[in-house]
């Protein structure tokens, strides 16, 4: 009896602590169904669609992604999934499939098209805002295609954000990226567009760049009568990776993973745009500077600078590729152009002070270095530069401090520990 009297009273405390259980899920469903930012991510989650491609004979090209972009059911997806197809399957959320049957808009340099449906899907969601613009550094939400989940939306960060004359602000996202992301949307914290997956990274599928969403916009307020798909395959339809515009963005991601010798061809087309003109020949200037081809990067600098006369930037990355020719001459005069563009900025003054060391002229090196110390005194690459002026003319001890004085300011700076070793050599210490 003793034994039966203390069990019978876990019955109903089972049933309770069933019943709070059921309450809890019971409200976290209901809370998950309140919750505004849950509720974003399904509708963005839904608006999310699957792209396969097939060729004319019926068999599978390549896919990709795209999303609704209005209540009509139009797909926004990126323009070269398409190139060489005629046979375009469009898998919704649902897990529905649908064919494109027409080519409703396309932005041939921005590699996006606007794809209008066989008929509109019953159960759709589509993606409203096309406000947003990617800021370097933000937090940026990707959605995971095909699914109606509202916890699917993976995460990444806004690497870079580059102005281009064609594109507006070009961002670099580095993300949990799903296979085959080009076409995917990107949003920002207040779930608004601010890209679309344009280009996946070589070789790195964590990473990618995105178009502005004003790009969208455009596409869709642009739209005039919508062509059948298959008149638009059979088009004789350029590459957008042949364009100048589709080069340029090849040239500059294979320029940002410092594969630059790949990278030369595609820029050398992009520049044959005179939109793109400096930008590329820019980018062509560092990529043989990189790889030591000094001839080349003058010819390539001196074109951007031809283009663009006003660029301090320009003839600064113009004077470096002087110095490693050894035309010290050229150098200083196009540090001093730079100058005269940015009286602000303490490089020129910098690579100033190594051109007139390499000249020996060394109390004009060192007017040029303390110059650069008042415009930045937390430039470490300075005070080494000081050390070296002041070991020349054989002031050892002034040597000595401005390398001490680097070592200061950061301690991990190594080359100033071996210049300062240098130094003591010299002073048979």
């Amino acid at each position: 009896m003793g034994v039966m009297s203390m069990r019978r009273p876990l019955v109903p405390m089972a049933i309770g602590l069933l019943g709070l259980s059921l309450f809890t899920q019971v409200t976290a469903v209901n809370a998950a169904a309140t919750d505004p930012v849950l509720t974003v991510n399904r509708r963005i989650g839904r608006s999310t669609v699957r792209i396969s491609v097939y060729d004319w004979r019926g068999h599978f090209l390549r896919s990709g992604v795209g999303f609704f972009i209005n209540p009509a059911g139009e797909v926004v997806t990126c323009r070269h999934l398409l190139e060489g197809g005629y046979y375009v399957e469009v898998k919704d959320a649902g897990g529905q499939t649908h064919v494109a049957e027409w080519m409703a808009a396309e932005d041939v340099e921005g590699n996006l098209a606007l794809l209008g449906l066989e008929y509109r899907p019953p159960e759709m969601s589509f993606i409203e805002k096309a406000s947003g613009m990617a800021e370097a550094g933000e937090s940026v939400l990707i959605p995971v295609p095909g699914t109606m989940l509202p916890g699917e939306m993976a995460t990444g960060t806004v690497e870079a954000v580059v102005d281009i004359p064609i594109y507006g602000r070009m961002a670099k996202i580095r993300g949990a990226l799903p296979e085959g992301s080009a076409g995917l949307p990107v949003f920002n914290r207040n779930q608004e567009l601010i890209g679309i997956f344009v280009l996946e990274v070589e070789g790195k599928r964590d990473q990618g760049w995105i178009v502005p969403a004003g790009r969208v916009s455009r596409l869709v307020a642009g739209r005039g009568s919508p062509r059948p798909f298959l008149q638009w395959a059979d088009d004789d339809n350029v590459r957008w990776q042949d364009l100048p515009a589709g080069a340029f963005v090849r040239g500059m991601s294979l320029y940002w993973e410092e594969n630059y010798r790949e990278a030369i061809k595609p820029l050398e087309q992009a520049a044959s745009d005179r939109r793109l003109a400096s930008d590329a020949y820019y980018l062509l200037g560092s990529c043989n500077c990189a790889i030591n081809r000094f001839d080349r990067s003058v010819e390539a600098y001196s074109e951007a600078l031809r283009q663009n006369p006003e660029s301090a930037e320009i003839c600064l990355k113009l004077a470096e590729s002087y110095l490693e020719q050894g035309d010290l001459d050229s150098c200083m005069k196009m540090c001093w152009e730079s100058i005269r563009l940015d009286v602000q900025n303490h490089e020129p003054f910098l690579l100033l002070a190594k051109a007139y060391n390499r000249a020996r002229r060394y109390q004009h090196a060192l007017a040029a270095s303390h110059v650069a110390v008042k415009l930045s005194p937390g430039c470490v690459p300075v005070y080494c530069e000081l050390g070296k002026t002041y070991r020349s003319m054989g002031d050892f001890i002034q040597s000595e401090a401005m390398f001490k004085r680097a070592i200061d300011v950061d301690p991990g700076y190594t080359r100033a520990y071996w210049h300062l070793a240098l130094t003591y050599k010299r002073m048979q210490r």
